[in-house]
Parts: structure tokens; sequence; C-alpha cells
């Protein structure tokens, strides 16, 4: 597609070189000078005819290639499998610390100033107020893969919650790549944090690939509004799970 572009636009400035060039050689200089200002507003127009037919189809090439790719990569976990064997209400964990703490104003080479230092302290308290402002939950779920032989892997990174009732997914509704909207892509809650299960123990993995079945022990937080939720990963949603609104007691 880009070659047929490039091919019809080197066409078109060929030929308004070869117009003017024969236009300065056999006219004389005011007719030449009328044939090449026509002939750039010819080319223009030429050119903006080109763009609104070939960049529409070109845009939803792409968009389809991606889509395609997307859709390969989500059906690795499309009408998977979940198993819960645990799912419980618990207290707001604290607030991510980021990796790389930024420095303190009283360091000579620190790059922040004290705008800096409030907008960071204000994005904190609102992180703050939005994990208190959430129902979380601890859950223990299995996985279930519809073919779990197959050695495909699938990320848990890429793992998601939304609300049971969100149609699946479009990646490029209106086809082309500059209108990018992902249905439901609003209501998406990332996990908190996900620990791998091997027997009774809930260790850090390795590499965030995993392969087939996996047991994981997932701490997200909800919107108190949300009753029932679903995985979400990448444009696949599989699962059910209904959030309790209270908090278990132990006996």
């Amino acid at each position: 597609m880009c070659i047929r572009i490039a091919q019809i636009l080197l066409t078109l400035l060929l030929l308004y070189l070869a117009i003017v060039i024969g236009a300065f050689v056999y006219l004389v200089w005011w007719q030449a000078l009328c044939v090449s200002i026509g002939t750039i507003f010819v080319f223009f127009l030429a050119l903006r005819l080109v763009v609104m037919i070939y960049l529409p189809r070109y845009f939803r090439y792409r968009a389809g290639g991606i889509q395609d790719l997307m859709e390969q990569h989500s059906a690795v976990l499309r009408d998977a499998a979940v198993e819960v064997h645990s799912l419980q209400k618990i207290s707001p964990p604290a607030p991510r610390q980021p990796e790389h703490p930024p420095l303190p104003l009283s360091q000579p080479d620190s790059p922040i100033d004290a705008a800096d230092t409030a907008r960071l302290e204000a994005n904190s308290e609102s992180r703050k107020t939005q994990i208190s402002d959430m129902n979380w939950y601890q859950m223990d779920v299995t996985i279930f893969p519809q073919n779990p032989d197959l050695q495909i892997p699938w990320n848990m990174d890429q793992l998601a919650f939304v609300p049971a009732d969100t149609p699946e997914p479009e990646l490029f509704p209106l086809g082309i790549p500059g209108a990018y909207l992902r249905t439901g892509h609003e209501f998406e809650i990332e996990p908190h944090h996900i620990l791998l299960r091997v027997s009774d123990d809930a260790i850090e993995p390795e590499e965030s690939e995993l392969y087939g079945v996996q047991r994981l022990l997932i701490i997200a937080g909800f919107p108190k509004t949300y009753r029932e939720v679903k995985f979400r990963y990448l444009l696949a949603q599989f699962g059910h799970i209904s959030l309790p609104q209270k908090r278990s007691r132990s006996r």
C-alpha cells in the first residue's frame, strides 16, 4: 500500500516537472508562468484526492493487521475457565512506592523543585484517597485455558478486571488507529498485586509469562458499585466472579 502511494506521488511530481519544463521551452514567459501556477493548483487537487482515497485504506489495512495480531495473542485465554478457591474482603493495602523515589530537595544535584515536590505529594494523597474509596479483595483463583496443552505463553501483567456485563472489546471500532477506542477500556481495573500459587506457598514469579493452567493469588480493588466482575486479557474476556460486600468473620 505504501509503495502504491509513493508511486502515484512520484508520477504526479514527474508529470508536473515535465509540464512546467515544456511550458518554459515552448511558450512565452507569462504563458509558462500561468501554466505553472495552474499545474500547481491541479497537482494539489490530485494530491488531495490521492490522500482521501488511499489514506483511509492504508489505515484500515494497518488496523486490520494490528487487530489480527491482538486476536492471536488473546486467543490463549479466550473462553478460559476460572475456579475461585477463596475470595475475601480485606483492608486497603499500602500505596505502591515508586521504584526510583525522587531525590529530596536537600540534595544539591536533585532535579526536583518545590512545584514538583508539591505535585508528587498531591499525587500521593490522591492515590491514598483512591485506595481507601475502593473495596479490596484477596482472591485465590485457578485459570484454565481452553487448550492448556498448547505451549503458548500468556502474560499475567496483561490481566485486568471489568464489570461482568461489559461487552467484548473492539480495538479499532472505526477502522483506523487514530480512532482508538476499546469497549469498556475505561472500566478496566488492574490487579494491585499478583502472586503465583505453588503448593501452599504464594511466591513472586520470576517472569510474567506463564504457560497453561496457573493458580494465582490476586489482590485487587474495585469501585464500591461493582458487584460482579470478569477477567479481561487483551481482547478476550472470561470467568465470572461475584464480589462479597461484607468482610467474612473468622470463627
